[in-house]
């Protein structure tokens, strides 16, 4: 991640951006299908109480296989409908929820009180989407902090999903020494003041993507709480620490010009890990969120290629053979 903290004192002096706490945003669950997909709505708790909004998209027949999507900051399911609803007619069952203190959840505003919470919390949701569906294999995408999120979830759960993707994710920081010390101890004294900021105006090259984004009432502009950033930090350095533990299929995808994390970041968790299939896209003209650029279709199928190669019996000449989207090259190892 990029750190764009104006400055760990000046967050300790003032303990500005204290965190708000919310309620689950208003809404009536629904099952609704269209145009051959089945799309719903409804909430689960975590295993501490708190109240989790999810969204799901499936095809009306078998699935071939399920991918969970786990958003960033900024971020929330919904942002993923369309995209969700493309894998869905190509066979695939998509599931997302609102991480606490994000989108229609509830929780203290971009914030938690310990970042494993996070994971956790991922955690319950992949073993409640196993119930609905037990008998197809398990994807987890995660973007930007929920590449961080997914990441260190799946250094403990490899045996429980089936591959990983990752879209511009969180894994390594260009904060200073002494940044990040400034985090910690902002955490421990102002855990919800605001200790960094992610210029929404960098997330994607477009003008109509950066304006909904802006008016979204589900998107929190604020600045991130320092026990937030405090632990992406640390969750960061557990998964450098144990990158040649991973060993499941990986997918990493990032945008070469992104200023909200680092492409370096990808680039070495993938040349670390242990995994005989990995793959890397970079993409020299893309930005943060892959997904919604300009060339988001593209990016769309090419993660639904990816998925339909490693849901066919010869899994490993699949995946050799699978070309990168458009706007990318693929980085060798």
């Amino acid at each position: 991640m990029k750190w764009t903290t104006v400055g760990c004192a000046l967050v300790l002096l003032s303990g500005c951006g204290a965190f708000e706490m919310r309620a689950p945003r208003a809404f009536v669950p629904r099952t609704v299908e269209k145009d051959g997909v089945r799309v719903a709505e409804s909430t689960f708790e975590s295993a501490d109480g708190w109240v989790h909004f999810e969204r799901s998209w499936r095809p009306q027949g078998d699935a071939r296989g399920m991918l969970i999507v786990v958003h960033g900051l900024k971020d929330h399911s919904a942002r993923y409908a369309d995209f969700a609803v493309g894998l869905a007619k190509r066979g695939f069952s998509v599931r997302s929820y609102d991480h606490r203190g994000h989108g229609r959840s509830d929780g203290k505003s971009q914030r938690v009180d310990d970042f494993d919470d996070f994971i956790t919390d991922l955690d319950s949701f992949v073993q409640r989407s196993k119930q609905v569906e037990p008998k197809v294999p398990v994807f987890v995408l995660g973007h930007s902090m929920g590449g961080a999120i997914a990441t260190g979830y799946a250094l403990d759960h490899q045996k429980d999903i089936a591959g990983l993707l990752l879209s511009a994710p969180a894994l390594a920081a260009d904060a200073s020494g002494a940044a990040r010390f400034g985090a910690h101890v902002a955490s421990t004294l102002f855990p919800g003041a605001g200790a960094a900021a992610l210029p929404i105006d960098k997330f994607s090259r477009s003008p109509e993507v950066i304006a909904q984004a802006k008016n979204d009432p589900l998107v929190d502009l604020s600045d991130v709480p320092a026990r937030t950033i405090a632990g992406l930090l640390d969750t960061m350095d557990r998964i450098a620490e144990n990158r040649s533990k991973f060993v499941l299929p990986i997918l990493g995808m990032h945008g070469k010009i992104d200023e909200i994390t680092l492409p370096s970041g990808t680039k070495e968790f993938l040349g670390g890990v242990s995994s005989k299939d990995r793959t890397l896209w970079m993409c020299p003209k893309l930005v943060h969120d892959l997904l919604h650029e300009p060339e988001g279709a593209a990016m769309a199928d090419g993660v639904a290629r990816w998925l339909e190669a490693h849901t066919t019996e010869n899994v490993d000449g699949a995946a050799a053979a699978l070309p990168p989207p458009t706007p990318c090259d693929v980085v060798p190892f």
